[in-house]
């Protein structure tokens, strides 16, 4: 079953429950990765966005124009224009990881990453994902879980091709109107799990 199909059948349950709800639990387990430097202040220095990037979003209407804004200006600051390729859809990132319940998005998506380098020659991969998320709620995966299939998904996406980089952000509504991007290096995220 597709994830689109198994949404559409429990859409109706979505009205009782509440996905994407931030849990004290998910809140307390980012604010100790943030304590503890795991989750990084995005450092625009650092990142090679000279030709643009290409975007792995999700299409969450309430969070959308805020990692967009992000991702634009750190590409205005390198390239003194906005150039940003983006592929927004539920899930995001979570869709290239091998425990996404439909695996065929991820078929297609790996599709349109390995086209878009060629057509717009832009060899920098930023794969997004979002706490809360209600596709990821839906699914039963906790902040925890969601940064691990983050980083299956860099994985993955590296397979696609040799010449690409691949990032990763995370994009926390802590709440109150307050919203970060972190970046999230997958070798300390190796490290802080071992």
């Amino acid at each position: 079953m597709t994830f689109v199909r198994f949404f559409y059948i429990i859409r109706p349950l979505l009205n009782i429950l509440y996905m994407g709800h931030f849990s004290a639990e998910d809140k307390s387990y980012l604010n100790q990765l943030r304590e503890e430097n795991i989750l990084e202040e995005v450092a625009p220095q650092s990142l090679d966005l000279s030709n643009g990037v290409i975007a792995v979003v999700c299409a969450d209407g309430d969070q959308f124009f805020d990692y967009y804004s992000h991702i634009a200006s750190l590409a205005r600051e390198q390239l003194g224009k906005e150039r940003a390729h983006i592929f927004a859809l539920n899930g995001s990132a979570l869709l290239l990881s091998n425990e996404w319940p439909d695996k065929e998005e991820a078929v297609v998506l790996k599709r349109h990453i390995n086209i878009a380098v060629d057509l717009k020659n832009i060899h920098t991969v930023v794969l997004y994902t979002h706490v809360p998320c209600g596709a990821a709620g839906i699914c039963h995966f906790d902040a925890k879980k969601v940064l691990d299939l983050l980083m299956q998904a860099k994985d993955n996406v590296k397979l696609i091709r040799n010449d690409i980089k691949v990032i990763c952000f995370v994009h926390v509504d802590w709440g109150e109107g307050k919203k970060r991007t972190y970046f999230l290096s997958q070798e300390k995220w190796n490290s802080y799990n071992k």
